[in-house]
């Protein structure tokens, strides 16, 4: 013991001294023996630094801090850690994206290794009450939460989601800063968010959270451009949509005709999943159809030759609702012809 308290005498001057310690001195602290006392000094010091680390040293500054967190020292060490991380992190220009993803399994790792770190940080958390004290980093350890933590945490982070999401502390700005220009890190973790962002759909009373959950998968959309990404959150969108559910149907829907209507020709590539939409016409109410039809119209029209294969589809099945007998169809034919109408560019 006499031994440890020597060592961890001289590196905490050594960390106190000289900053580009920082990291093998935290890795040495860790595997030694300090006792309260002492370790309060230490995360104090180690508290005080996370401002001016240097990007490569916040990993291991931000496991050793998960750590050694307490009831205690939980308040003074997340909120440093928020700050310093957000500074860092998503300021002009941000991290690099290698000591973001070694950031990011810090948190996952910390989580793992103590099961009463979840419930830790989301007492800190839920303790925010206003969009303004809430940082882009909240959006990760959310994510973190979800990933790694104990179950109860996990559907206590489940809860405080859509909390904030419906009482608007969780926006599409923060969201944007949080993902947009930070892919690598969060590529793992892509799965997990669409399914943040079909649980925030499906809430069934609050259209604010399901507005935000709209924009959590536009936001997808636009970061992991990969074909396979992008097909597995179309079909997600498309199974909301085809779900029955009126709140879950409008904001899928609207958020498709939002996506068409910025990146149309990123759409059409899936335009042979969207057409599966035309075999559930009949069930959609009149709004929802006319979403519908703006979304096929969008795609058809708006994306050069690949929505050409989808303008025949919509030509023909529009032809055949005008010639029904049935009231029902001839309207939805008067609706889809014009929406096709509003979008098709004229002839020269």
């Amino acid at each position: 013991d006499g031994v440890h308290a020597e060592a961890v005498s001289v590196l905490t001057s050594l960390l106190r001294d000289d900053s580009q310690f920082t990291a093998p001195v935290l890795e040495s602290l860790s595997s030694l023996q300090f006792d309260a006392e002492t370790g309060l000094e230490v995360c104090k010091l180690v508290t005080r630094s996370v401002l001016s680390a240097r990007a490569s040293d916040l990993p291991c500054i931000t496991r050793f801090l998960l750590e050694h967190l307490t009831s205690d020292n939980a308040a003074e060490v997340t909120a440093a850690l928020r700050t310093g991380l957000s500074q860092e992190l998503f300021a002009a220009g941000g991290g690099a994206g290698a000591d973001e993803a070694l950031l990011l399994d810090a948190i996952l790792s910390s989580l793992r290794l103590r099961s009463d770190l979840g419930s830790l940080l989301l007492t800190q958390l839920e303790s925010l009450k206003r969009a303004a004290e809430h940082k882009p980093i909240d959006w990760w350890l959310t994510c973190a939460l979800h990933a790694a933590a104990d179950a109860k945490s996990r559907g206590r982070a489940a809860k405080m989601l859509g909390d904030k999401a419906g009482k608007q502390l969780f926006g599409h700005s923060l969201l944007r800063t949080a993902i947009c220009g930070h892919g690598a890190a969060l590529k793992p973790h892509y799965a997990l968010m669409l399914q943040l962002a079909g649980g925030l759909v499906r809430t069934p009373s609050s259209s604010v959270a399901r507005h935000v959950g709209g924009s959590l998968y536009g936001l997808l959309f636009e970061t992991f451009a990969e074909p396979y990404e992008r097909q597995e959150m179309i079909g997600q969108m498309l199974t909301h949509a085809g779900s029955g559910v009126t709140s879950e149907v409008d904001q899928a829907l609207a958020t498709l005709v939002d996506l068409a209507s910025r990146d149309p020709f990123g759409v059409s590539a899936f335009s042979s999943f969207i057409t599966g939409v035309l075999d559930y016409l009949d069930g959609l109410t009149v709004p929802q159809a006319r979403l519908a039809f703006e979304l096929f119209a969008r795609v058809a029209y708006d994306a050069d030759e690949r929505g050409s294969r989808l303008q025949d589809e919509l030509h023909i099945t529009i032809r055949k609702q005008l010639t029904s007998s049935a009231p029902r169809y001839k309207s939805l034919g008067v609706l889809g012809g014009c929406c096709l109408l509003g979008r098709a560019r004229p002839c020269a």
